[in-house]
């Protein structure tokens, strides 16, 4: 008989491990819209909280080292004792110990700036010796800024739910000019 804490080699109910849920415990947006004088100012929050994902740029994290895993992949060595990853074992046969699949499982909560843009109108007496009603200059950010709470998310869209791993998040910025004539 096992004594506790010895592996007794035996899957059962003592095995069962919950990582989290698929499920975040709550979500949010916010949408606002500011006016002042000639300038206009408009963003979107959005966020979602206490949920884990799965982030597939981890699942090329190799436990028998014999191939380059992603730099998210900080390896335990003596100095890097608070590290995720378990130091690379080239004893491992194929690369994949499927008693650490758990590593690619991460808290997936963010607030993300989904969107900004400002804006100026033109005052109406410039515009008026030009044949032009109306003149906004506006400049839109997209996803300018994501805060997570894992530091391995850092570049990386939550938002996708650890669907897609090719792509970081993307960002846009756009300049523009609206006339009314």
């Amino acid at each position: 008989m096992a004594e506790q804490g010895d592996p007794d080699y035996k899957l059962n109910k003592d095995d069962y491990f919950v990582l989290g849920s698929a499920d975040p415990k709550w979500s949010a947006s916010l949408l606002n819209n500011f006016n002042y004088r000639n300038f206009d100012l408009s963003f979107l929050l959005i966020a979602r909280w206490d949920w884990t994902i799965p982030y597939g740029l981890t699942g090329w994290f190799r436990t028998d080292g014999l191939s380059p895993s992603p730099a998210v992949c900080d390896y335990w060595t003596p100095e890097n004792q608070s590290a995720r990853y378990p130091r690379p074992d080239a004893s491992v046969s194929n690369g994949q110990d499927p008693y650490q699949q758990w590593i690619n499982y991460y808290d997936g909560s963010y607030l993300k700036v989904k969107n900004i843009t400002l804006g100026y109108t033109l005052p109406r007496n410039l515009l008026n010796k030009f044949g032009v009603d109306k003149a906004r200059f506006y400049f839109t950010a997209s996803n300018p800024f994501i805060f997570t709470k894992s530091k391995y998310l850092k570049h990386y869209d939550p938002e996708k739910g650890g669907d897609d791993d090719q792509a970081p998040l993307s960002k846009q910025y756009v300049f523009g000019i609206n006339l009314t004539f």
